[in-house]
This record gives C-alpha cells, sequence and structure tokens, in this order.
C-alpha cells in the first residue's frame, strides 16, 4: 500500500518554511521566484547534513534574515554561473550554523543542489507556497509597496510553530483548537471506552496517520510512549516512519494501534476534515484515520 500525503498536510509538515518564505517575499518584499530558490537552498543545506537554519532565523530581525538571503543569493549565482565574489566568505550563514561553510562547499557539490533545489520547487514549493504567493502578488498589486512589513494572516496560512516569529498567532490557536493531549490525559472523562476489534478488521483499519511539523521532529519512542500513557498499557502495535535521506525528518508516520477502540479514542473531537491536533512533548502534530491509497 502507498501512502498519499494531501497539500494541506504538505503545508503543515513545511510550516515553518512557509513561515520564513512569507517573510522574504511580504516582509523583504524579495523576488518570489528567487526566494523559492532561496528556501530550497537552504533545505538542501540541512540534507548534506548542515544545521537548520531557518527555525533559529524566525526569531531574528527582518534586517538579519535580508541580510543571510542575500547571501543565499550569492551561492546561488555561484552554483549557477560560477560567478566568484570577492570574498568566498558568507559570515552571516556561518554564524546562524555555528558551523565552517564557504563557496567552496557550493562548487563541490554543484550538481547535487541543482538537482535538488529544482526538485523543490516542482514537488513541494509551488504546491506549498501557492497562497503566499497569491497574497504577495496581491500586497504589491495594491499600491502597499513592496515592503509593508506585514506579516501574512488569512485562514489558509499557518504560521510558525512552537518558537517561531509567529508565537502569538500560535497561541491564539492552541488556545481555540488546538487538542493539547498529554500523556495519562483524555479528552473525555473517565478511561477511555476500548470497542472490541471487529472480525476480520484489518491492520490498515487500526492505522493512525500523523503529519508531523518540520523543525520539530518527534521520535519512535516519543510517539510510543505518548500513545501508550495516554490510552493505558500497550496499545501500539506497530510504527512505520516515512523513509528519508540521512539527515532528513520524516513528514508523516503510521501508528498501528491494537485495538480498533483505540484509535477511535484518539479521533475523539476531530474537526469536519476528520483531523485532530497532538501536542507530544511540547511539539505539534495533526492526526487522521489512514486511508491506504491503492496502487493501479
Amino acid at each position: 500500500m502507498a501512502t498519499s500525503v494531501n497539500v494541506d498536510e504538505m503545508k503543515w509538515f513545511h510550516t515553518i518554511d512557509r513561515d520564513i518564505f512569507a517573510v522574504l517575499v511580504i516582509n523583504l518584499g524579495r523576488d518570489i521566484a528567487e526566494s523559492m530558490r532561496i528556501v530550497g537552498l537552504w533545505l538542501w543545506l540541512e540534507e548534506m547534513g548542515y544545521p537548520n537554519i531557518i527555525l533559529p532565523m524566525l526569531s531574528c530581525s527582518d534586517t538579519f534574515i535580508q541580510t543571510v538571503a542575500r547571501e543565499a543569493v550569492i551561492c546561488l549565482n555561484f552554483i549557477d554561473r560560477g560567478e566568484l565574489p570577492a570574498s568566498e566568505e558568507i559570515p552571516a550563514t556561518r554564524n546562524l550554523m555555528n558551523r565552517n561553510i564557504s563557496l567552496s562547499f557550493f562548487r563541490d557539490n554543484r550538481v547535487s543542489a541543482v538537482i535538488k533545489i529544482s526538485r523543490f520547487i516542482s514537488e513541494i514549493g509551488h504546491k506549498a507556497f501557492d497562497d503566499i504567493v497569491e497574497r504577495a502578488v496581491k500586497h504589491r498589486a495594491s499600491g502597499m509597496g513592496s515592503h509593508g512589513r506585514l506579516r501574512p494572516t488569512g485562514s489558509n496560512i499557518v504560521m510558525g510553530g512552537p518558537g517561531s516569529a509567529f508565537r502569538p498567532y500560535v497561541r491564539e490557536r492552541q488556545e481555540t483548537g488546538v487538542r493539547h493531549l498529554t500523556p495519562g490525559a483524555s479528552s473525555s472523562s473517565g478511561p477511555p471506552q476500548r470497542s472490541e476489534v471487529p472480525l476480520g478488521l484489518s491492520p490498515d483499519q487500526r492505522t493512525l496517520f500523523i503529519t508531523f511539523s518540520r523543525g520539530y521532529p518527534i521520535s519512535e519512542r516519543e510517539l510510543r510512549d505518548f500513545f501508550n500513557m495516554k490510552c493505558g498499557g500497550e496499545c501500539v502495535e506497530a510504527i512505520y516512519f516515512q523513509e528519508v535521506f540521512p539527515y532528513g525528518q520524516p513528514l508523516f508516520a503510521r501508528v498501528i494501534f491494537r485495538s480498533y477502540g483505540t484509535l477511535t479514542t484518539i479521533l475523539e473531537g476531530m474537526d469536519e476534515e476528520g483531523k485532530v491536533k497532538l501536542w507530544i512533548n511540547g511539539k505539534h502534530a495533526r492526526a487522521r484515520k489512514y486511508i491506504p491509497r491503492r496502487e493501479n
């Protein structure tokens, strides 16, 4: 069985990337296509083993983000055309990473950068950033100028995760919509009521599909402990994470429960789309019933 991730779940996973993209194209008024490549460059660096710089950047000033973005453009120009500036140093990026990095790294890994950045734009960027692009275009066409210094808002833009520059907005969402499911706590009074597993019920029918938020990884042990403590006992049969490159973070995981009743307990209070928001060790996740995608 293949697993299908919809655009909404992709946007949820890339929340911090959407946040920084919004700062680039709305706050800083940078070119939209170039900004998408900048984000792709930063993600590629993570794939190559460098630290996540997007998350800490969200707590920095727009001025500093502008500096790091300009250094990213220098790197992109070097990758594209071999344009070597007077200095090979990119100090703001290096300080943010707390790791040594220079343009020689991009020269040595140019092919990988071109492939991965292009793939990010075609497979993720155009889908995950579409609403922000639309807002940026409207913002500029309205006569407010490129540098309106407005944080993106709107029902379709989920801004920030724990610790991001948009934390006040996240707190409001938590108070109004997020289920703070902590270990040992249930959404209803009394212990969870478990129904018997109907005869012939397949593992897929007892499976929860969880989408994570990039920058806030949740381990298999954290997932297992969370559900076992919440529902009392060894309720988890198996956990399968998305396969990723060595330094990557899985977008999703499938959790198979021993009891169908455990699945229904977790999904109590789900929204009109059949999803619940979880709060696991201070990190956001979203969950829904697993729907396998049939291969043709």
